[in-house]
């Protein structure tokens, strides 16, 4: 008696491409870096990585590597949220070859509650602006591309060491009971100051204690001394609040 059973017959399923992601039309588009940063990668070195497979990585302006997005978009500081962390020597040099410094300069320019903040608390809130602006204007009769890259250089040092407005981690979550507008603050640099990061008792972003550097920073007072900055006032440092974190 023939033992008749069901014999189950594998099948072959043909892969399909998914056809390649299309990138902006921009000369720059934006990648992730480890950090969370915000890179300009080049147009080419994008195409490149997306037909490289799945890991999508690339190198950037800045010589960092960043990931391309699966639905990539152009480094483009005008849709760029304001809460981005973008890399200055990235958005700088993207500034320059596309000629928009003035929207990176506009970048530089507090607003509202911020700028009003920053008004009582510094002798000039538009510092790094001025400074940056400065920076442009002393390099701008020089076309040789060693005085580009060495103006590139001086404008992101500057911005590293832009003031940062502090406050109590209560206010900057609501919870404090302070009137509108009357929450104690202070300014400090982030690049200068120690802060919290995931491996401390401190939530992340907190300047802590030990090392709280007040703004503007000893970088700052250089710059503005070097460039001879008329109106920016720098005054005496004071005490940054030893418990505020970044907004």
């Amino acid at each position: 008696m023939n033992d008749t059973r069901n014999v189950l017959t594998p099948t072959v399923t043909p892969l399909v491409k998914k056809p390649a992601q299309e990138l902006p039309e921009a000369p720059f588009v934006a990648g992730i870096g480890t950090t969370g940063e915000v890179h300009a990668i080049p147009h080419l070195y994008a195409a490149r990585a997306l037909g490289a497979g799945a890991r999508r990585e690339s190198g950037t302006v800045c010589g960092a590597r960043a990931g391309v997005h699966r639905e990539p978009s152009a480094f483009d500081r005008a849709a760029l949220p304001r809460w981005a962390s973008v890399c200055p020597p990235c958005a700088w040099t993207v500034a320059v070859e596309t000629r928009t410094l003035d929207r990176e300069l506009q970048e530089l320019t507090p607003t509202g509650e911020h700028l009003a903040a920053l008004t009582r608390l510094l002798d000039d809130p538009l510092i790094v602006r001025h400074v940056c602006e400065a920076v442009i204007a002393g390099y701008q009769s020089e076309a040789d591309a060693r005085s580009e890259a060495c103006m590139i250089a001086a404008l992101v040092h500057a911005t590293r060491h832009a003031p940062v407005l502090l406050q109590p981690y209560e206010c900057i979550t609501g919870d404090c009971d302070h009137p509108d507008g009357q929450c104690p603050a202070d300014v400090a640099c982030a690049t200068c100051s120690l802060q919290g990061r995931s491996f401390d008792s401190e939530p992340d972003g907190t300047f802590l204690e030990i090392c709280t550097i007040t703004a503007p920073c000893q970088v700052l007072i250089t710059l503005v001394g070097h460039l001879g900055l008329p109106g920016c006032g720098i005054g005496a440092p004071g005490a940054a609040h030893p418990e505020a974190a970044r907004p």
